[in-house]
């Protein structure tokens, strides 16, 4: 694990909808709700853990007061948040 970051959600919050080329991540629900999709997936229940390869597109939806914790395989990099 090269960076970690962590969303507490002050409301109902929507985070991700993008993909990265060049790293991996991993994403631990600390706490609350919240749901998940992957590619082209419909939104899920977010259960734990959730591994995101590289190149796949990810995004993140979370209830209030929610805590969700994210580490990836590189350092954070603009240019690699990829809409």
């Amino acid at each position: 694990v090269k960076s970690c970051k962590v969303a507490i959600a002050k409301g109902e919050m929507e985070l991700g909808n993008h993909y990265h080329r060049n790293k991996d991540e991993i994403f631990y629900l600390l706490s609350g709700i919240g749901e998940y999709k992957l590619g082209e997936e419909e939104f899920k229940p977010l259960v734990n853990v959730v591994f995101v390869p590289r190149g796949t597109y990810h995004a993140f939806k979370l209830k209030k007061d929610s805590v969700l914790l994210g580490a990836a395989t590189e350092p954070f990099d603009i240019n690699d948040e990829i809409q």
